[in-house]
């Protein structure tokens, strides 16, 4: 049985990841609620998205898709200096990312592939996680109900406080060269 359960998880993260991929955004929450017949999954949209790129998980799970002060910095920056999974690299081999041990309410779940962290969700009530997929929709769902392209690996780390993620991500933009005046 449990043989079973890892290919339908598997498959419905390929038929997410098509849906990412291939569909217009908005289709996406259609199509995933297509799914909800074969597969039996939890995922709801919790904001439908018209190509908003103005904020992604790494922002959304850090808490600073809106906040003033990232988005003043975030003006200064090449559009490739953003909060992004190599910002999270940063944080991580810098020592801001702790990891935790409990799956609990407020921890941040991060996925990868082969040691390369490729996204992130903030673990809410219930042991569900809230994470945008791409310039889509904000999703709530279990933790291994995104798309195959996000990776096996979930490794669990302690929230971090607003003031933390602007610092750091102030050094960071140093480092890539940014320039504040």
């Amino acid at each position: 049985m449990a043989g079973l359960e890892a290919t339908n998880q598997a498959t419905l993260r390929d038929l997410l990841q098509k849906i990412t991929h291939d569909a217009t955004i908005a289709m996406h929450s259609f199509c995933i609620e297509e799914l909800r017949a074969s597969f039996g999954h939890s995922i709801s949209v919790l904001t439908r998205e018209r190509g908003n790129r103005a904020y992604n998980c790494v922002m959304y799970a850090l808490g600073i898709e809106s906040n003033f002060e990232y988005l003043a910095m975030s003006t200064h920056c090449p559009v490739d200096v953003h909060a992004s999974t190599d910002f999270l690299h940063f944080l991580y081999e810098s020592g801001a990312l702790i990891e935790q041990h409990n799956y609990e309410e407020g921890c941040l779940v991060v996925y990868s592939h082969e040691g390369r962290f490729r996204h992130i969700g903030r673990v809410v009530g219930g042991g569900l996680v809230h994470s945008k997929w791409g310039i889509g929709n904000l999703y709530e769902h279990q933790p291994f109900e995104v798309p195959a392209s996000y990776g096996i690996e979930i490794r669990v780390f302690d929230e971090l406080e607003t003031e933390d993620v602007l610092n750091a991500f102030y050094q960071y933009a140093q480092i890539k060269g940014v320039v504040f005046t």
